[in-house]
Order: C-alpha cells, then structure tokens, then sequence
C-alpha cells in the first residue's frame, strides 16, 4: 500500500490530486507513515511549483519530523524567493534533542545562503559545520566555497579550497566558478590550470565565465588560449 501511494504522488503535478491523495492516505492510516509522509512532503515541497506552503502545513502537523523532512523543506525554501527562511527549518532540526543535522541539511542551508547573498549567517553556518565535523566533508565544504563566492568573499572560497586535501572535480569546478563570481579571471585561469582532471562542466564553467567577464576584467588577464590548457 505505501509503494501505490508513493507510485500515485510521482504522477501529480498539481496541488490538487496531490491534496486527494493525501486525504487517502488519512484514511488509510499511514498519515503517521515516516517513508509515506516524507515522499507527500518530498512531493509538495519540490516537485509541485507553489505548493511550499502546503508544504509546510504538512511538515507541522507531524507528530516528530525526523532529519529528512527538516531537510526537505531547508532545501525548499533554498530554491524558493525567500532563500534565507532555509534557516528556520535548519534551526529547528539544530534544536531536536534526538536529531541533528547532517550533510545535506549544512548544504541546502548553505545554498539558501547563498542564493540570498547573505555573508553573517553564512558564517555561522560554517563554524556550525566546523562543530559537527562537517567542515572537511567534501559536498558541504564545496558548498560552502560557491556561498563565500556568492557573497563577494572571494578570499574566504579559495583558502577553503587550498584546505582541502582532496578536492574532486566538483571542488575543482566550484573554486574556478567562484573566482570567476568575484571577478577574479586571473584566479580562475590560474585555478583551472592547476587541475589534473577535468571534465565537460570544468570547460563549460571556464568558457561561460571568461563569455560574462566583463572587458575592464579581460583587460588585465592574460590572453585565453585553449590551446594552452
């Protein structure tokens, strides 16, 4: 029966059948189903468009939302017009005594962050990482470069990525695409060189950066020349 109404909800695409579905799932009982509520939470939250708010209607009348709903609705409101409010539900999570947040939950946080240009809480999300032990992780630690580019701190992006003893691609990517963000086309030249392995979104972000860099930018970088790199 949970596989029917998780296999129901993938073939919505408006609030409505969704809102039908969550009334048989009431009467059905598995209301109180942690995988089932979290796939109709899952469902409104980031598959339907302008259905967050019921989306959060139904996250506060679970009787114990466990890390995966906190992290579904941080993640929501990151891509939402009000990506700052990504920290309420983070907090929250922060604040359950038998819960705490894990990689996911740093990195909507910090793309909610980002995406509102926010440096300060930014900040504080990333000493909060530092104390969950999350700052060395590579998914956070990638994104926690991309929200220091995103707020102007160009600094702050490339010192965490020289910290980072392995970075894959995707750091690689990120440092480049941040010096890129501060305006910096030395530092993302530079930076790309340096990369031992790169792939098809490494010469994307390269080409688009040098493609938006505007010519008082280009005037003091170096030439690009493909055939160089």
């Amino acid at each position: 029966m949970e596989q029917g109404c998780v296999s129901l909800l993938s073939k919505c695409s408006s609030l409505k059948p969704t809102k039908q579905i969550h009334a048989h799932i009431c009467r059905t009982g598995l209301h109180t189903d942690a995988f089932v509520f979290g796939k109709l939470l899952l469902h409104c939250a980031i598959s339907i468009s302008d259905a967050l708010h019921y989306a959060v209607r139904l996250f506060h009348h679970f009787p114990n939302p466990d890390t995966f709903m906190h992290n579904t609705l941080i993640r929501a409101f990151s891509l939402s017009q009000t990506p700052l409010h990504s920290l309420h539900p983070f907090i929250q999570l922060h604040r359950q005594p038998t819960l705490s947040p894990d990689s996911f939950s740093f990195a909507f946080a910090l793309k909610g962050v980002a995406n509102s240009r926010h440096l300060r809480p930014g900040i504080q999300l990333h000493s909060q990482a530092f104390r969950h032990g999350f700052d060395t992780h590579i998914f956070v630690g990638t994104t926690l470069i991309s929200m220091y580019a995103e707020c102007g701190d160009s600094s702050s992006a490339r010192r965490l990525f020289d910290e980072m003893s392995e970075p894959n691609v995707v750091a690689w990517n990120a440092a480049v695409t941040a010096a890129f963000r501060c305006g910096d086309v030395e530092g993302a030249r530079d930076v790309f060189e340096c990369m031992r392995v790169r792939n098809l979104t490494s010469w994307n972000v390269v080409l688009a950066g040098y493609a938006k860099a505007d010519s008082s930018m280009l005037a003091t970088s170096r030439q690009f020349d493909i055939h160089d790199v």
